[in-house]
């Protein structure tokens, strides 16, 4: 995603990576410590992400962000023909992509409502 950024006008010093992650609950947390080192809180941000990803990157942008901030979602550009909001329905792997995604979204709300219950 970051040659992406740079391919479209982003200059390399304002890309912040973060390389350790496994998933993307963990890539954020991971990217909130990040900025906290910097000592930098800053109030939008922008997430460059496949069309499948975008919701739930959002949305784990605001469940664990301690302070304000504004998301603005970017559609990479796919890597197949396939992997769009037009066409996923024409593809078995594209299908299981957004079944995959749509399970991880109930799976983290049903895990949070758990985690607020106990």
């Amino acid at each position: 995603m970051a040659n992406y950024g740079v391919e479209n006008g982003v200059h390399i010093d304002d890309i912040i990576l973060e390389e350790n992650s496994v998933t993307l609950p963990d890539n954020v947390k991971r990217t909130i410590d990040l900025l906290e080192m910097m000592r930098w809180h800053p109030r939008s941000l922008t997430i460059v992400a496949t069309d499948f990803v975008l919701t739930r990157a959002r949305f784990e942008w605001y469940k664990f962000c301690p302070w304000d901030i504004a998301i603005t979602p970017i559609a990479a550009r796919p890597q197949s023909p396939y992997l769009n909001t037009k066409n996923w329905s024409k593809d078995e792997t594209a299908i299981a992509l957004v079944l995959n995604e749509y399970a991880k979204i109930i799976i983290e709300s049903k895990m949070d409502l758990i985690k607020r219950e106990n």
